[in-house]
């Protein structure tokens, strides 16, 4: 499992195509929104401490620790996908 943090409006992108964004960071629980590269909507979830969601058969998204600002996100993902922060991607 990677563990991530991310503040709300942060996303990452796992593989190719999927891209998992915290939309909303409230004080007990996390809005995670997955999309496509081509914006067409997947999955949207809103998580506690230790509650995760299957994205698609492949991927798994857990809410680890949650602050005022951060979400630390446990993703589960087969070695073969790339998972990377979106701020560490060329434009």
């Amino acid at each position: 499992m990677l563990v991530l943090s991310r503040k709300a409006g942060e996303s990452i992108v796992i593989g190719d195509e999927l891209i998992v964004a915290v939309t909303f960071i409230g004080s007990e629980a996390v809005e995670i929104t997955a999309t496509r590269r081509d914006n067409s909507f997947v999955k949207s979830s809103v998580l506690g401490t230790n509650e995760g969601v299957a994205i698609n058969d492949e991927v798994r998204v857990v809410l680890i620790q949650l602050n005022r600002e951060r979400a630390r996100l446990g993703i589960e993902y087969p070695p073969e996908l790339s998972v990377a922060r979106t701020e560490n991607l060329p434009q």
